[in-house]
């Protein structure tokens, strides 16, 4: 029953994720049509203005503006696609859980588990395929923009480049250990799934307030992201001073990695079995 409710929930969601796919690409092409005439033309609008022309000079500026546009647009597009996309996922879990529409859900003869979690999986799937498409549009418009100029081999190293200093920001150091690489590609994996755990829960939980329920799932979740961070904080305090070998700073980012990794997950399995316990012995949709 499980994957029919994963199927029906993917046909309810498919517009929107595919939507977002399609405003990113469409402002890729965009943006690196307003760099590439930015780049290219550099040399003609100075022409342009060497003229002394009012019109040339208004339309030079104008071209301009609408190529800084342009890739402003792009930015802002990549800024909030992911951020809509989850937003659309948590009104969407609400919406069919407990508004009117929420009488049929809890009606189909199915396990609460089994409609929480095709939820969960699914949004989970679209989160990552939308964050797989802000990283090809971000690398796509690399490469549109700058290829012309360096090559492919400059191009991947750069990229490399990158990828080391967001190591090197994130951990103090570049993160060349595949052990340490895996758990930071599982962690970025699991990531889509444990923020739905948590904000639909979060709105679950909030069905035990009698009134303002949607502001009490706010507080929820806020409540929990406190509770992680303490969490985090205290683990980093152990791993810091339960660690004093000449590798101490090794052992620390795998125990962190790997901590935080557990860490989240079982505060994720908390939130889902107290949503359970909501949803089988607590709701009133009234």
């Amino acid at each position: 029953m499980l994957g029919k409710l994963m199927k029906y929930e993917w046909k309810e969601t498919w517009k929107a994720g595919v939507g977002v796919l399609f405003a990113m690409a469409a402002a890729t092409l965009l943006g690196w049509l307003g760099m590439g005439g930015l780049l290219s033309n550099s040399d003609k609008m100075e022409n342009l203005y060497s003229y002394g022309s009012e019109t040339l000079e208004f339309g030079a500026a104008m071209m301009q503006m609408a190529g800084v546009f342009s890739i402003l647009l792009f930015t802002m597009v990549l800024m909030f696609s992911v951020f809509f996309m989850l937003i659309y996922l948590i009104v969407r879990y609400y919406k069919t859980m407990f508004s009117d529409e929420g009488y049929l859900t809890h009606t189909l003869p199915v396990q609460k588990w089994e409609i929480f979690l095709s939820k969960v999986l699914v949004g989970g799937f679209w989160l990552i395929i939308v964050y797989i498409g802000l990283m090809a549009s971000i690398f796509g418009f690399v490469i549109l923009a700058a290829g012309t100029e360096l090559g492919m081999a400059e191009l991947l190293e750069g990229m490399k480049e990158i990828g080391r200093a967001f190591s090197q920001v994130l951990y103090g150091t570049a993160l060349d250990d595949g052990l340490l690489m895996l758990g930071t590609i599982l962690y970025m994996i699991l990531s889509p799934f444990l923020v739905l755990v948590f904000a639909y829960g979060s709105f679950t939980i909030g069905q035990l307030c009698h009134g303002a329920r949607v502001f009490m799932g706010f507080v929820v979740y806020f409540g929990i992201g406190v509770i992680q961070y303490i969490l985090q904080i205290v683990m980093k305090a152990c791993l810091v001073a339960g660690i004093s070998s000449d590798n101490a700073f090794s052992r620390y980012l795998y125990l962190n990695v790997y901590g935080r990794l557990i860490l989240s997950v079982g505060l994720a399995v908390g939130i889902y079995l107290w949503s359970m316990h909501v949803l089988n012995k607590k709701l009133n949709l009234k």
